[in-house]
């Protein structure tokens, strides 16, 4: 058997709480996108901005990493699901 059929094997047996974790996997995944792509187009009008000052590239892009970096950070915060208590 290889090994992609176990995978399609074990997909083909779900109940329906695999089906709501799913589900909140893809709800959760839409979230951050949207957070990025927020992230994204606030990170191009800084720089853009920034470029209109007569700010040096290498600034800018330090910049636009710092920014990345804190989109990223904030991103999962906000999206991350908290742990059920078992």
């Amino acid at each position: 058997m290889y090994p992609l059929d176990a995978c399609a094997s074990a997909l083909n047996e779900r109940d329906e709480t695999d089906t709501m974790v799913l589900s909140d996997f893809w709800v959760t995944l839409m979230s951050f996108g949207i957070y990025l792509v927020g992230y994204i187009i606030f990170i191009a009008g800084m720089a853009i901005g920034a470029h209109l000052l007569n700010v040096p590239l290498q600034w800018i892009g330090v910049g636009a990493l710092c920014l990345t970096g804190l989109a990223i950070v904030h991103g999962v915060t906000v999206t991350r699901q908290k742990d059920t208590p078992s």
